[in-house]
């Protein structure tokens, strides 16, 4: 699913700079998913839990999708947040999964690093991965009221790690 999502997405008419690379957390999670279930590698599976379950979910919760039923962007957006959490949540009941405090700090060095390659990325090209970039979504997120850019990505980084904690 993930490969085909990303060559529709970045097929010549889709493509757009802002949205199209897959280097969203949520496109991480999804390539990452079915990685961790085949290898069941300890980091892999953490990255999966946290990032799927405590991050990826804000796609449900606070979609910035703006098409509608009847664009194919519209279905790529739910199946992929619907496979990524259901993902993290058949390595949790199917196969026990069980996190541990050391998997947290397993995907919070990783979502750390993540920080730390995407907000260079977006500052140079002017987009909006990992939602720490100098642009607002196109529709109204909790992000907006975390204060201007760049003070807002302190408190977004906190509620992730808050997030990622409380799971």
């Amino acid at each position: 699913y993930w490969i085909a999502s990303n060559i529709w997405w970045n097929w010549p008419g889709n493509f757009e700079l802002g949205d199209s690379l897959p280097i969203q957390i949520c496109d991480l999670a999804g390539l990452i998913g079915p990685l961790s279930l085949f290898w069941r590698n300890r980091t892999l599976r953490s990255i999966l839990y946290f990032w799927g379950i405590a991050l990826s979910t804000q796609g449900f919760l606070q979609p910035v999708l703006v098409d509608g039923y009847a664009f194919t962007r519209f279905w790529l957006f739910w199946s992929n947040h619907t496979v990524i959490v259901g993902t993290a949540i058949y390595d949790v009941v199917a196969l026990g999964f069980r996190p541990s405090i050391k998997d947290y700090g397993r995907a919070s060095a990783a979502l750390f690093l993540y920080l730390l390659l995407i907000l260079p990325f977006d500052i140079l090209l002017h987009v909006n991965y990992g939602y720490v970039g100098n642009i607002e979504p196109k529709n109204k997120t909790l992000i907006q009221s975390l204060g201007p850019w760049p003070w807002r990505i302190v408190p977004l980084a906190a509620l992730a790690y808050l997030a990622m904690f409380l799971i």
